[in-house]
């Protein structure tokens, strides 16, 4: 009886910023409740006081005082049952989540470390940063130019794979460059949008959503047979528990990653009222069953495991109009998760790959996918039903699946070569 007692408590309790001082904290999963026979008390010993965040009185732990830092603080304890003169114990982690403004700060300071930086991924970030409400990245200019030559250089190749051709689509969208008129140094005018659209649409499943949001910013104009080809490579992907599932050496996994993505890419075609593709219901029933999985998979302090993986996720789950914050397990939501991942210097992001220049370069996409997490988070704090950052289409759900060109972008050139750097992949 104790032993399936313990099975009720979840081994991480986690305390948001918004819990009033001297609230008792219980530990019980979702869906579960407590045997009125079984006597359960949570304490510390001297070895788990180590912050002074939690007072153990009697046989209950309570809140003593608000995370004012910049990052989660995890506290340890001890859960005991005790039933007819028996007793069983485990240790458990408290994890008491910062205020919400602490992490507000912490987006602006990850953007002033990206002025001047042209990798593509923080270009793109950056210009979604500076549409939100009283941001500013007026510095990116030369940001951005350097970023263009490189692009639209590499672009104009036929060798250009069709990721990079998405990818291109997706960034230059967002910086207002007509994708369908892109001059490279000393080159002729070409159209990258029609240059993907022309691509065979035999690509992997982790590719997939990358041109379906790549079509959503308008200039692409896939047609109905190539996007019922993407979807249905994403659709082949699930598996049973909802989740995209990858191969690495002969073995299996669960991409929770590109299912986050997935999400983002196919919320225009299972939202909207018509159905001019053929696959409306396909592209439901994956995102209710994605969904469902993304919930199991969730870890008990709210979190997938690191911050790369929450933040797709999170793109993905505003981009189909759900608020990570209230996307939750036993209590914890995705949206406070992030915090469990901010660096000593509360300058960024940390990733447990942390060795040589392969963990610099692990720490470095940590913080952008991270800071991109944190841009999505805030435009849907300021009340919009839905953001998709990669279109940057906010509010309900449209008529039609089908996009609309945005008539202000300007054609790109690169008058230059550029100056290559590091570039955090998708």
């Amino acid at each position: 009886t104790l032993i399936e007692e313990l099975g009720k408590y979840a081994d991480t309790i986690t305390v948001s910023a918004t819990t009033a001082v001297g609230t008792t904290l219980q530990g019980l999963k979702d869906g579960t409740e407590a045997d009125a026979d079984v006597t359960a008390a949570i304490t510390q010993s001297q070895d788990d006081i180590q912050q002074g965040y939690l007072t153990a009185t009697g046989n209950t732990l309570k809140l003593a005082k608000k995370n004012e830092s910049g990052a989660a603080v995890t506290e340890t304890a001890t859960l005991t049952l005790s039933k007819g003169g028996l007793t069983i114990s485990k240790p458990i982690s408290v994890v008491i989540y910062p205020a919400a403004d602490q992490m507000a700060a912490l987006i602006d300071t990850i953007a002033t470390s990206y002025v001047g930086k042209s990798d593509e991924w923080v270009v793109f970030d950056m210009a979604a940063y500076a549409q939100l409400a009283g941001k500013t990245a007026t510095t990116q200019e030369a940001a951005k130019q350097n970023y263009l030559n490189l692009t639209i250089n590499a672009l104009a190749q036929n060798s250009a794979l069709a990721a990079d051709r998405a990818k291109g689509e997706l960034i230059l969208g967002t910086l207002g460059v007509d994708t369908k008129a892109l001059t490279p140094y000393g080159g002729q005018t070409y159209n990258n949008a029609a240059k993907l659209q022309a691509m065979s649409m035999n690509v992997s499943y982790y590719t997939a959503p990358w041109i379906l949001l790549a079509d959503e910013q308008g200039n692409v104009s896939l047609t109905a047979a190539q996007v019922q080809q993407l979807v249905k490579l994403l659709t082949d992907s699930q598996a049973a528990n909802g989740l995209c599932q990858g191969a690495y050496w002969g073995k299996s996994y669960d991409d929770i990653d590109t299912t986050g993505t997935a999400l983002a890419a196919l919320a225009r075609f299972a939202k909207a009222t018509e159905d001019p593709y053929g696959v409306k219901t396909e592209a439901g029933d994956f995102i209710t069953k994605a969904l469902a999985g993304l919930a199991k998979a969730q870890g008990e302090n709210g979190s997938f495991g690191n911050v790369n993986t929450d933040a797709m996720v999170i793109t993905g789950l505003a981009a189909y109009g759900i608020n990570p914050k209230e996307f939750k397990k036993n209590g914890s939501s995705l949206a406070d998760a992030l915090s469990l991942y901010v660096n000593s210097g509360q300058n960024g992001f940390t990733s447990a790959y942390a060795d040589g220049t392969a963990g610099e370069k692990a720490q470095a996409l940590a913080t952008e996918q991270g800071f991109r997490a944190l841009v999505v988070l805030e435009k849907m704090n300021s009340g919009v039903a839905s953001y998709n950052i990669y279109t940057g289409k906010t509010g309900a759900a449209a008529e039609s699946p089908k996009p609309n060109p945005d008539q202000d972008k300007k054609p790109g050139s690169a008058p230059g070569e550029g100056e290559t750097g590091d570039r955090p992949s998708t």
